[in-house]
This record gives C-alpha cells, sequence and structure tokens, in this order.
C-alpha cells in the first residue's frame, strides 16, 4: 500500500522524535548514582569499554525532513522544512562510537552438508545445505565497508530495558547472547579489538561481575 508524503512525514517526525529511556539508578533523594551503579561505572572505564562505547557524544544541526516542512494543522507539507530545535546541539549519552571495530574471527570455506551434519552424499541432493564454519563473532558476510568478521560498535542506552520489553529478546547484532554477560563474553576472540576489555571482566570477582552487570543494566 503506498502511502501519501505528509503521512510519511508524520511518522517520520514521530520516530525520530522518540526519546530513549531514562537513566535508572539515580537517588533523587541524596542527588547520587547507587552504590553499586557507581562501583560498575568505574569498572567500565577501567576496562576501557569506553574505548568503542564512548559515553557523551553532541548532536550536529537537524535537518528537518526532505518532505517538506508540517503544517501546524497537521494537515499539509509546506517546503522548505526547518531545522529541529529538540535534536540539535543536544548533549546524548548513547555509549558508542558507530564505528567499526573488528572482532576477531573467521570462516572456513563453504561446503555442504546433509540435514544431520555429515557429508553430502550428493551434490545435486536437493536435502544438502550450503553451510560454512565460522568461529567468534565473524559471519564471512562483507557488507559495504564491514569486513566479516568487523561489527559497528551497538550503543548502550537502554540495555537495561531490552528483556523488559521483550523477554525473549537475545543480544548482540544477531541476538545469540541470551544475557548481557554473555554478550560480553562473546567479545573475547583472540584477534577481536576487545580482547583486553574481556580480559579485565573474566578476571572480577563475582561481587565486581554484579557491579559492572548493574551499571549496565542501568543504562
Amino acid at each position: 500500500m503506498e502511502i501519501d508524503n505528509l503521512t510519511l512525514a508524520l511518522v517520520e517526525f514521530y520516530v525520530r522524535q522518540l526519546a530513549v529511556p531514562q537513566r535508572r539508578g539515580w537517588d533523587y533523594r541524596s542527588e547520587a548514582w547507587e552504590p553499586q551503579v557507581w562501583r560498575g561505572r568505574q569498572l567500565f572505564f577501567e576496562a576501557n569499554c569506553i574505548g568503542c562505547h564512548v559515553p557523551r557524544h553532541v548532536t550536529g544541526d537537524a535537518d528537518g525532513s526532505v518532505l517538506g516542512q508540517i503544517a501546524d494543522t497537521l494537515d499539509g507539507l509546506n517546503g522548505p522544512s526547518e531545522q529541529l530545535p529538540s535534536l540539535s546541539q543536544q548533549v546524548i549519552w548513547p555509549f558508542t562510537d558507530l564505528l567499526l571495530h573488528d572482532m576477531g574471527g573467521s570462516c572456513e570455506p563453504v561446503m555442504r552438508e546433509d540435514e544431520d551434519g555429515g557429508p553430502c552424499p550428493d551434490e545435486a541432493a536437493q536435502s544438502c545445505l550450503w553451510v560454512q564454519r565460522c568461529d567468534g563473532l565473524a559471519d564471512g558476510r562483507p557488507d559495504f565497508d564491514a569486513s566479516g568478521s568487523e561489527w559497528r560498535t551497538a550503543p548502550l542506552w537502554g540495555l537495561g530495558l531490552v528483556q523488559t520489553v521483550n523477554p525473549n529478546a537475545g543480544f548482540m547484532h544477531d541476538g545469540r547472547a541470551g544475557t548481557i554477560e554473555e554478550a560480553i563474553l562473546w567479545h573475547g576472540h583472540a584477534n577481536s579489538e576487545a580482547r583486553r576489555a574481556w580480559e579485565f571482566f573474566v578476571n572480577l570477582s563475582h561481587s565486581q561481575r554484579d557491579d559492572l552487570l548493574a551499571f549496565l543494566e542501568s543504562l
């Protein structure tokens, strides 16, 4: 079904103006972070997770829709559109650098297997599947500037509410991790740019891990 430009512009405006969830863990009475969240924040910085998950950014000037300026009465478009002050020059805390990083891993050449994972008895058999074996986070599928083992740093804001919104949701780019802790452990391939942060995490005590996870869940 086709939609007109006004409807599309209204949807675009709505999506662009959606706010991220408010941080949790702030005590408004004492005007301080909860102790566990604050300890976790210190560990997050000490591990240099901020090398990729950069906390703070300032937005540029946010242009309006290329479709035109929405009329005050919401019943038409007037051009050209105006900039959006609510999105321009704003301090935001997304915890990402939005850059590509090599997370390590590689893939073996493509091969064919039957449905049980055994060798394909007949190259022409329709029951056989094309597969490749990958380790780490690699998928062997380059995408524009990204190699088969590079991924864009995911923003962390709203992380702690992911499974509140959808209890069945996973983490990482493909949802392979069932928990935030498991997602961190997937950073540990020998060739991963995040290897040092991973080593820092696996050497933490149980209480320190809980602190770090409490901080991440507060985002």
